[in-house]
């Protein structure tokens, strides 16, 4: 399989896996509130979660096409950011929504282990919180950076990352903005798949080589 095929691919699964999960953080921010039983096992509950799960693992299959295709340009900041958005995008669209659909149900069901399911998580769950919190930070500050300096992806993809940044104290402060910045990220990062799938990236590298070659 060609490299080309592959960075299609790529695209094609950020901006879907985007997409899906945009959807997925919107539906759950119409839940607001203590969780109940009714809202667990309401068909709302369950397609946010599953769309957010779906979209992020696609996203995380389509950030190594993000990397390959900016990396000559901005390398560290590029690596560092999307290794901390492949982070964020594991602990909390992928491990914490899969135990939010599959053990969440089961635990908020049971009299006898409610309290454990709506009470504060356990200490040890602290150090996971922290390191997404950080990687949240980190990727979308260094990428939005990374991706204007290099000029592979729109501009307007880096400045909605850096968006994404100066949202997330305000989406941790309060509870009805909690997805804003993820949303935002992941309107980024239709942007830069849809780029990713149309090929255009291809043509970005020799347009650029020409045009510095031509003001030296």
């Amino acid at each position: 399989m060609s490299s080309q095929v592959l960075r299609r691919l790529a695209g094609g699964a950020l901006a879907v896996g985007s997409a899906l999960a945009i959807a997925g953080y919107g539906m759950a921010s119409l839940q607001n509130g203590t969780p109940t039983p009714a809202m667990v096992k309401s068909p709302l509950y369950l397609a946010s979660g599953l769309l957010t799960y779906v979209g992020s693992v696609l996203v995380v299959l389509g950030l190594p096409g993000l990397i390959a295709a900016q990396f000559s340009r901005s390398r560290t900041l590029t690596l560092i950011g999307a290794v901390g958005f492949a982070l964020v995008t594991l602990i909390d669209g992928i491990c914490n929504t899969f135990a939010n659909i599959t053990l969440f149900p089961m635990l908020i069901d049971n009299p006898a282990t409610r309290a454990a399911a709506t009470g504060n998580p356990p200490a040890i769950m602290a150090a996971f919180y922290v390191a997404a919190t950080v990687s949240a930070l980190a990727a979308a500050v260094l990428l939005g950076i990374a991706v204007l300096r290099s000029r592979v992806f729109p501009r307007w993809a880096g400045v909605m990352l850096l968006l994404a940044g100066a949202a997330f104290p305000l989406s941790a402060a309060v509870a009805a903005l909690g997805n804003l910045s993820p949303i935002v990220a992941g309107i980024a990062m239709i942007g830069i798949g849809w780029v990713l799938a149309a090929e255009h990236a291809d043509s970005a590298e020799p347009a650029a080589a020409m045009a510095a070659s031509t003001a030296a």
